[in-house]
């Protein structure tokens, strides 16, 4: 694994870090097989090919030979470089994530943490899925019907988890991705290491031997899963700044998921017999929303940096402030027009009185019917 901090110029996104190991990985394991692997072959072959003879069709001839007996010394010498290069990588890439994390003093450990994160991470939000056409829905609900108990019951679940499908603040990508690209990089040690074949198979190719790994590792292998174990305790410690401040957005999640239509009917239509609430409501409705944006934009910096995680929080804190500045201005434009639509009803009200008041009666009937309504 790439663990030059020149190279590397971290933090840096997670695609890119995965651009760049994978590109190192593929220039190890060439270089694995070609100026090791390859390499002892032509050199055994061109030293010992006037005393032995590579192209013996009898195992059991090959088997009592010299040549045999130095094969397999060369062998036990690729296999214990690999050995070597297999463990200080394996060491490089836990100590290269230890320095990202806070040494335990209690425990005794000491060394120097690096002054910046290793990853970006964004604070962002996961879009609800669109719902299904009701024409979908219906034709559904029929194949519900005589379908078993079992699998409409499990339809009636996703029907629930549909419904409440809403806007998500989330980090993308999420720490769990982290973690994963983390622990795959024992996935390529091993890929790199298993791709180095014996030398038996190619020295000897009219004995039709087997190609199988010098030295075959997997996860189970000791090195591997305790390293495996120190990354995942590593970052497992490090997570609790970053998921602490995805906790303190999310407070503000239900901004993304208000219904317009609702929450002005509620406020202007919701009193008893379909009337305006009290005006306090509404004020205080306002109040919130704005609260609501200093409290986001205030919230965090920009770029928050923690051990392991660079959160930027830019973009998140623009949609959220937004969201709740544009519900607040929503509010007082409904307010405008209610007040407008109100005051223009009472100038019509009052007009209709005005012309009724000043009006002559000219029968009985028209005189009872203006002392009626001064009445």
């Amino acid at each position: 694994m790439n663990t030059n901090n020149t190279v590397l110029k971290l933090p840096r996104e997670l695609a890119d870090l995965k651009k760049i190991q994978t590109s190192h990985h593929g220039a190890i394991k060439q270089n694995m097989m070609i100026q090791w692997r390859d390499f002892l072959i032509g050199e055994i072959q061109d030293k010992l090919r006037k005393n032995h003879n590579f192209y013996e069709g009898n195992n059991e001839l090959y088997e009592s030979s010299p040549l045999k007996r130095i094969i397999s010394r060369f062998e036990y010498i690729l296999n214990t470089y690999l050995r070597e290069f297999v463990d200080l990588s394996i060491t490089d890439w836990v100590e290269f994530i230890k320095l990202f994390t806070n040494p335990n003093l209690n425990n005794d450990e000491l060394w120097k943490v690096n002054s910046h994160p290793f990853v970006i991470i964004h604070l962002s939000i996961k879009k609800k899925e669109k719902k299904k056409k009701d024409k979908k829905k219906k034709d559904e609900k029929k194949k519900d019907e005589k379908a078993p108990e079992g699998a409409a019951a499990e339809e009636d679940k996703a029907e629930e988890s549909d419904e409440d499908d809403k806007n998500r603040v989330i980090y993308k990508p999420s720490i769990e991705e982290c973690q994963e690209y983390v622990l795959s990089s024992m996935e390529m040690v091993i890929d790199s290491t298993n791709s180095v074949n014996g030398l038996e198979s190619d020295l000897m190719p009219f004995l039709q031997k087997k190609s199988n790994p010098n030295f075959p590792i997997d996860q189970s292998f000791p090195w591997i899963s305790t390293a495996n174990a120190s990354l995942s305790e590593m970052i497992d410690g490090n997570v609790e700044g970053p998921k602490a401040l995805l906790d303190e957005y999310k407070k503000y999640e239900y901004i993304l998921n208000v219904d317009k239509k609702q929450l002005i009917d509620d406020l202007f239509k919701g009193a008893e017999g379909g009337g305006k609430v009290p005006l306090e409501e509404i004020k205080a409705q306002i109040e919130h929303y704005e609260k609501a944006h200093y409290e986001i934009m205030t919230l965090s910096e920009d770029e928050v940096d923690f051990r392991i995680f660079r959160v930027m929080s830019k973009k998140l804190k623009t949609q959220l402030g937004d969201k709740a500045a544009e519900w607040k201005t929503m509010i007082l434009d409904a307010t405008y027009s209610f007040c407008t639509e109100s005051v223009a009803n009472v100038f019509k009200i009052y007009n209709e009185m005005q012309e009724k008041i000043l009006h002559d009666p000219v029968n009985e009937k028209e005189l009872i019917a203006s002392k009626d309504f001064i009445a």
